[in-house]
């Protein structure tokens, strides 16, 4: 079974899977989707300060930091 893992677990360089997004905010929820930031998508962490920064494909996407603590990645 896939361990989930919290954003503050994860280490510059680790590429993950998006488990969940728990957001009530459907603004974030549409942005993040517009970037292809939806469960099951993989994703790279690049950075994590001044701001949490996830690679998507080609794209770099800088994150607030409410929104990257409401996912939950697996490996």
């Amino acid at each position: 079974m896939p361990v989930k893992l919290t954003i503050q677990e994860l280490k510059p360089g680790d590429r993950v899977k998006v488990f969940t997004i728990n957001s009530a905010n459907k603004n974030h929820l549409r942005k993040l989707a517009v970037f292809g930031i939806i469960p099951g998508m993989e994703v790279e962490l690049l950075q994590v300060k001044p701001a949490y920064v996830l690679r998507i494909g080609y794209t770099e996407l800088a994150l607030d930091s409410e929104i990257a603590k409401s996912m939950t990645f697996i490996r």
